[in-house]
């Protein structure tokens, strides 16, 4: 059972640890807090970092207490989270010391329960109330009637960490550190951390009881306030080198040494992985989760029993019921799930074929589609209805025969060609016509670009440029490879090959005469408007020092 008084461990501390020392208080900093403690019977606190303000309220609670157990045995100190716990350990007649450590900022200052407590302590003669807050209530602390009770540590954080005599530099930094702390972390203190890594969202309060049920199913707790306890202490715990917990209730991994450290320990913890695992109920999170283990080949190889026992049916309230996410990106997450799980539900893949069949359908995702089922040919949806969805967008692009692009993207073309593949080929002179046309496109571009990649003209037209961008996109976000069985990619760095030829030419190029001058300072000038679209298509191109060189050779003929 949770225990609230710690009176206990206080007295044991007082014995056993270097605390006398403050019974003899020189610092007058804490001197005044000390004596409005006395006074006022209500210390509010905020700022600093989570570490350094409990330590000060720790010094503040061991004096105070110190000085009233010499003449009275019966002094309670009770370590509380929330409000409503006043309403267990609140007693009229009894010596009573609370320390209210909101770790995560959940009191609300107006709260009507809270200020009916906060007047019973400032009127008594037998209780002080000590609270430990995040900054971002410092606000709400002002706009209160407990303005006169509140302190921002901030202001004397050099005075503090003298009196503390804590060194700031101690912070962990390397993974030899990092695995001695983690040899000493528990079972919830590992969930917790991985919970922060995977990224869950951040509802602490939800997550909690999410995760107590599953928990209290497993019989590992039976009392909520003992469970929220252990996560809250863990969280504390794992504050000083492991995360940041921020004044707005969010927290994420401290930085990148820690992140590839508890990257390195997943493998070794998948029993825990599974209990996080099994307690997804959103896309977000089924999302998140599955991107970091499967990008680090990491597979939690479920039975079948542990599947159908423990996360199947949230998989299926998910793919069935969330409206929020795009079909295909949720098939496409699906698939990578089963990555994860090392096992396929085929249950859930139809359910999922159904969502897309009378889904909204448009290229963008018919091509996500597409790529998605990639390596899952045997699961791919052959139904008429969604085939004949799927059709109707090729007819929705009418050819305008008067455009030598036809008015088409590579997109449009990618789409169809994976159309052929997942159908065969259809017997249907309209389709047929489209790998013409895609072969006149790529002869149009290739002729652009032997015409006009010169030095007396060079041009890129708006087509051109556009169809360039379309082709990179395609090729850096799907890894595309072939459109109709022609090799794109070597199309496109046959093009930048030939864009670097002609800058590496030029780049020796002095002019002799008046037309020569004149087809360089052209070439300067096209090559500056183009910047932008060269250098952000072609990455291995670097316009800026090419460009101030053609210039240094005009000012040279010139002068």
């Amino acid at each position: 059972m949770f225990r609230f008084n710690i009176s206990e461990e206080i007295i044991f501390e007082l014995k056993n640890k270097d605390f006398k020392v403050n019974t003899f208080i020189t610092d007058s900093f804490f001197k005044e807090v000390l004596k409005n403690l006395n006074d006022k019977k209500i210390f509010i606190c905020y700022g600093l970092s989570n570490d350094l303000r409990e330590k000060f309220c720790f010094r503040l609670i061991y004096k105070y207490f110190n000085d009233r157990y010499v003449r009275d045995l019966d002094v309670g100190v009770f370590k509380i989270s929330s409000v409503s716990e006043l309403d267990e350990i609140y007693l009229e007649d009894e010596l009573q010391i609370f320390y209210f450590y909101d770790f995560f900022g959940s009191v609300k200052f107006t709260d009507k329960k809270f200020e009916n407590y906060i007047n019973r302590i400032k009127n008594s003669d037998n209780k002080i109330l000590l609270i430990n807050t995040r900054s971002f209530l410092k606000e709400e602390i002002i706009l209160s009637k407990f303005f006169e009770y509140k302190q921002d540590l901030e202001c004397h954080k050099d005075a503090i960490i003298e009196f503390l005599g804590v060194d700031l530099n101690t912070d962990i930094d390397d993974c030899c550190d990092l695995d001695f702390e983690y040899q000493n972390f528990n079972y919830i203190d590992k969930l917790v951390l991985f919970y922060v890594f995977m990224n869950f969202s951040y509802d602490i309060n939800k997550w909690i009881d999410t995760m107590e049920k599953y928990l209290l199913y497993r019989d590992i707790f039976n009392d909520h306030n003992e469970f929220k306890e252990i996560v809250i202490n863990s969280f504390r715990k794992l504050e000083d080198c492991f995360i940041c917990v921020y004044d707005n209730r969010r927290f994420n991994i401290k930085n990148l040494i820690v992140y590839n450290f508890i990257l390195d320990r997943l493998k070794d913890d998948v029993n825990i992985i599974k209990d996080l695992f099994n307690n997804i109920h959103s896309y977000d999170d089924l999302y998140s989760v599955c991107s970091i283990l499967s990008q680090n080949n990491i597979k939690l190889c479920y039975t079948l029993y542990e599947y159908e026992n423990n996360f199947k049916d949230n998989l299926h309230n998910i793919v069935l019921y969330n409206d929020c996410v795009d079909a295909f990106l949720l098939l496409k997450t699906v698939f990578i799930s089963f990555y994860v799980l090392d096992l396929y539900d085929i249950d859930i893949i139809e359910n999922l074929n159904v969502r897309i069949t009378y889904s909204k359908l448009n290229i963008d995702s018919a091509i996500e589609y597409f790529f998605s089922i990639s390596n899952y040919k045997k699961f791919m949806i052959s139904g008429e209805i969604f085939r004949n969805k799927l059709l109707n967008l090729v007819y929705e692009h009418e050819i305008e025969s008067s455009s030598e692009f036809y008015n088409y993207s590579f997109k449009y073309y990618l789409f169809v060609s994976e159309f052929y593949k997942l159908y065969g080929n259809i017997d249907n002179d309209g389709l047929l016509n489209l790998r013409n046309q895609f072969d006149i496109l790529i002869s149009i571009i290739l002729n652009n670009i032997n015409s006009y990649f010169t030095v007396e003209y060079f041009n890129i037209s708006s087509e051109i440029r556009d169809s360039l961008i379309d082709l990179k996109e395609l090729i850096d976000k799907y890894n595309v490879r072939f459109i109709f069985d022609r090799n794109v990619y070597e199309f496109f760095n046959f093009i930048e090959d030939k864009l670097l030829d002609l800058i590496n030419n030029v780049d020796s190029f002095m002019p002799r005469n008046v037309e020569e001058y004149h087809n360089l300072k052209y070439f300067g000038s096209e090559l500056e408007r183009n910047e932008d679209f060269i250098e952000n298509v072609f990455t291995t191109i670097n316009l800026k020092s090419i460009i101030e060189r053609i210039n240094e050779k005009i000012c040279l003929f010139e002068a």
